[in-house]
């Protein structure tokens, strides 16, 4: 039997490839479903010693390894929200915090590299949802709170399923109610800053049962059911032969009453429905007063032996942990137990009870260690002591503290203070108080009693409670605002600093709204972008870190088009030589570059390269500070006369675009030979009249040598330098001028970013007459034409790249310059900066007069030298030299006819 060995060879090739691709698998494992402001992890599981590169919509943020190589995130920014948790052993990433708008749909997936090509795994949507915070457990007529935690700004509320209110955390957005008369029931605690539904008092029938939600779409919300239990009331403290009620709060309508744990009977509110004794014999010492009303129960008179230590309890009927329980304790007044020693043996174990006279109460004080004038003051998380005072009474009275939250006349609480000391006149109850923010900006006072007087009351006292600073960051439009809730609210806020990537960038002193709100305008630019962070102290420190200055952080994404870097040129724009240009762009923010040459788009050619490359670009504010961009090169091979002119880069991304533009002079090699010649012409003028030739004398010996030529050139306008006031802040006016020729301008226009600018109420565009300066002799005077751009009361959006176009029947020429608005803010921050800058170019130009002034008397040393040894010296005019028979800084013919060589006496 033949075997087909190649068949079986190529069979062992396929599943050997098969099982090694398997064998570097990869996958990305998590649930896909994270909660607001909780923890989320993500796996990468691969085979073996891998690195591995982690991808958030499609951005590579970071890499990690399973062995001794280490995890490191791109950016460092990512640090503040991420870390790898098991690095060198597990690809694991950490969401340390989710926040909805920042993690909310985003893709994650990673990547290994093997064998010469990459792997990517599976991919995960991050799903946020938001988190409903509540005990779910609420007591009968009793406040209680839901809080929606989440980040974002707006969420509607629903009550089993039915659209129920809004609630808002933006300024000046109000919390609705979609019916007006839950408004009675239900509140919006912290309307503006928290998410918070607040229901004011718990009803069995209203609220038990009920699922609330806190909801933003249909895949992003939250649920909890609220269940209500019951509370019995009463005192706990009952006087021998006195009547005693217990009266169960809720609003259920059947209740079942245990005494012991055993059943003792069953209280109604309904109509036509009897209250029941378990035993009929109860109804001699006990019965149910108001029956279909409330469910009270009365002991007619109380017994010791009967009644003291029993546990009371009422209970739903039919759930069992639905209940609410209470100890009953029996107070005689004055009963004395006789022990064997002091009785005859018939009296043994027996109790002799007094009836004194009865004493009311009369007065009730309210005192604290840390009153300070009529006010009560405290530290966050700190014991405070209250004491309630009262003038002696019998029996003993019982004393409540009432705490009261926006004034006396609202909601209070209660609670019961206990017997600290007595003596004849006064009996001392006090209450011991942790100082949480429950309890700031209350108003708290005592009141005491027994059966024999109505209930007496104290004065009530304020109590705040002093706690350092909550901080939080939020934006305006052209501001951050850094906003301190804490008490004292005399808030010290530090200058706010600007980092990126962890590295400090510069300290910006911002201004105060008010004691508590601290703002800082910030201009729409690149450079302003980064991690922001506002430190504030108030004297109180955190009572966990002890830390005394709060910090909220704000991470500033600007949304704006690129910004552009200064251009780069190699100088070099002589006729047959290259000529290469570039400028630099921040590398995330880029879409599409383009170069033109007046206004023609420019591509790839045989004579034209644009290319480009990474580079560095230094943080303007702080040039330590380097950031990740691109250089875009353009390079012109064998440049020629007709490549002059004005060039623009043009940097577009999602928001808009930038354009620099520059102007390029091709300089031919005549004019730079003849560049040359003045030099020497003038050095050996300056020769000439050291050896004592008188001027008339040369003017003979070189006017034979001269032809003087006119040449008038078709071309279009030359523009002269912009001038410009260099008042641009903010609120002040602004001018820009410019010079041309008078006899070849036919039509001016000005644009401010490729917008043409038309005379209004705050532009006025103007000319007037003007001198202009020969460029090769200062002392001709041209006749030319100003154009002058006025801008009134300069504001922010008038910054931006100006361009000036002049056009004869020749052509159009065109200069740029970049106009840059500074605000009061930056202007003040920059005056130290402008005084060094001043410094150092006073210095510069001090030592460049010192060094010139060398130079000059070397040179005359020199020449009178050489003028002493040899008084009579031949000079040979080379060929092609020039000599000029007038002043040799007047205009050049544009083409010099050669000059044959000949000897002139100098002597």
């Amino acid at each position: 039997m033949d075997i087909n060995y190649r068949f079986i060879i190529t069979f062992l090739i396929i599943v050997m490839n098969y099982v090694e691709a398997r064998s570097q698998s990869i996958s990305i494992q998590g649930s896909g479903e994270a909660i607001q402001g909780e923890e989320y992890t993500l796996e990468c599981i691969t085979r073996g010693d891998t690195f591995v590169n982690w991808y958030q919509d499609s951005h590579h943020i970071a890499w990690s390894s399973n062995h001794n190589g280490g995890c490191r995130f791109y950016n460092q920014y990512y640090r503040n929200f991420y870390e790898f948790k098991n690095c060198g052993v597990k690809h694991k990433l950490t969401i340390k915090s989710i926040d909805y708008n920042r993690d909310n749909g985003k893709v994650w997936n990673c990547e290994i590299y093997y064998n010469d090509d990459y792997h990517s795994s599976n991919s995960i949507t991050l799903s946020v949802t938001l988190s409903l915070k509540g005990s779910g457990v609420a007591i009968q007529d009793k406040e209680y709170t839901l809080e929606c935690k989440t980040s974002l700004k707006q969420i509607h509320w629903y009550k089993d399923n039915i659209y129920f209110g809004e609630s808002n955390i933006q300024n000046g957005l109000n919390c609705i109610f979609n019916q007006e008369s839950d408004r009675n029931f239900y509140e919006f605690k912290n309307c503006g800053a928290e998410h918070k539904l607040t229901i004011k008092s718990i009803d069995y029938y209203r609220d038990n049962g009920k699922v609330w939600r806190c909801y933003y779409n249909q895949y992003t919300y939250s649920d909890l059911t609220i269940h209500v239990i019951i509370s019995l009331k009463g005192s706990g403290v009952a006087i021998q032969d006195k009547e005693y009620t217990l009266e169960c709060k809720t609003s259920l309508k059947q209740i079942h009453w245990y005494k012991d744990n055993i059943y003792f009977g069953e209280s109604n509110i309904q109509n036509g429905l009897n209250c029941i004794f378990n035993q009929e014999s109860d109804r001699n010492f006990y019965e149910f007063k108001n029956c279909g009303v409330k469910h009270k129960l009365t002991i007619k008179s109380i017994d010791y032996y009967r009644d003291n230590g029993k546990m009371w309890r009422c209970q739903y009927f039919n759930i069992q942990n639905f209940n609410s329980n209470r100890t009953l304790f029996v107070r005689d007044y004055w009963c004395i137990e006789f022990s064997k020693e002091a009785i005859p043996t018939t009296y043994i174990n027996k109790r002799i009870c007094i009836f004194p006279f009865l004493v009311p109460v009369s007065s009730v004080q309210i005192k604290s260690t840390n009153l300070q004038f009529g006010t009560i003051l405290v530290e966050e998380s700190q014991l405070t002591t209250i004491q309630c005072v009262t003038s002696f009474a019998y029996p003993e009275p019982s004393v409540d503290l009432h705490v009261c939250y926006d004034g006396l006349n609202s909601r209070c609480n209660s609670y019961t203070a206990t017997k600290s000391s007595e003596n004849h006149t006064l009996i001392t109850f006090q209450f011991t108080l942790n100082s949480t923010l429950e309890f700031d900006d209350t108003e708290i006072y005592c009141c005491a009693g027994n059966y024999l007087t109505n209930i007496s009351c104290s004065n009530s006292l304020k109590m705040y409670i002093l706690h350092h600073p909550r901080v939080r960051v939020e934006v305006e439009e052209g501001r951050l605002l850094c906003i301190a809730v804490g008490r004292p609210k005399n808030m010290t806020f530090l200058p706010m600093k600007h980092t990126v990537d962890n590295i400090l960038v510069r300290e910006i002193e911002g201004y105060y709204i008010n004691t508590t709100v601290y703002s800082l305008n910030i201009t729409n630019s690149q450079n302003n972008g980064g991690n922001y962070t506002c430190t504030v102290n108030n004297g109180i420190p955190d009572p966990y870190t002890k830390q005394y200055y709060q910090m909220a952080y704000y991470n500033l994404e600007l949304k704006i088009h690129p910004n552009l870097y200064n251009v780069e040129r190699n100088n070099n724009s002589l006729v047959g030589q290259n000529g290469s240009f570039s400028l630099k762009y921040l590398e995330d923010q880029t879409v599409n570059v383009s170069w033109y040459n007046n206004d023609t788009d420019l591509q790839t050619s045989s004579r034209i390269t644009i290319r480009e490359e990474p580079a560095e670009i230094s943080h303007p504010y702080n040039n330590t500070i380097k950031l990740s961009g691109i250089k875009t090169i353009l390079t012109i091979t064998s440049i020629n006369i007709t490549d002059q002119g004005n060039y623009t880069c043009q940097v577009c991304n999602q928001y808009g675009c930038s354009r620099k533009t520059f102007e390029v002079d091709v300089v031919s090699m005549t004019k730079q030979i003849g560049t040359v010649i003045i030099f020497f012409v003038v050095f050996k003028r300056r020769r000439t009249k050291l050896n004592g030739q008188s001027e008339g004398k040369r003017e003979g010996v070189q006017g034979s040598h001269h032809t003087n030529s006119v040449v008038e050139s078709s071309v279009h306008p030359n523009l002269y330098n912009v001038e410009r006031n260099n008042n641009s802040l903010v609120g002040q006016n602004g001018s820009f001028s410019l010079k041309y020729l008078e006899d070849q301008t036919v039509n001016v226009s000005w644009y401010n970013n490729d917008t043409d600018l038309q005379t209004s109420s705050r532009i006025t565009i103007r000319e007037e007459p003007a001198e202009i300066s020969h460029p090769y002799n200062n002392t001709i005077k041209l006749s030319g034409i100003k154009t002058i751009l006025t801008i009134t009361s300069i504001n922010i959006t008038d910054q931006g790249n100006y361009t000036c176009q002049v056009c004869n029947q020749y052509g159009c020429s065109r200069k740029t310059f970049e106009v840059d608005v500074v605000s009061m803010t930056k202007q003040i921050g920059t005056d130290a900066g402008i005084i060094n800058v001043k410094t150092v170019v006073i210095g510069a130009s001090v030592g460049a007069t010192i060094i010139l002034i060398c130079i000059v008397v070397i040179i005359f040393f020199v020449v009178f030298k050489r003028r002493r040894t040899k008084p009579n010296v031949e000079m040979e005019i080379i060929k092609n030299d020039l000599y000029i028979s007038s002043d040799p800084l007047q205009v050049f013919p544009f083409f010099i006819s050669p000059i044959k060589g000949r000897k002139v006496a100098l002597s």
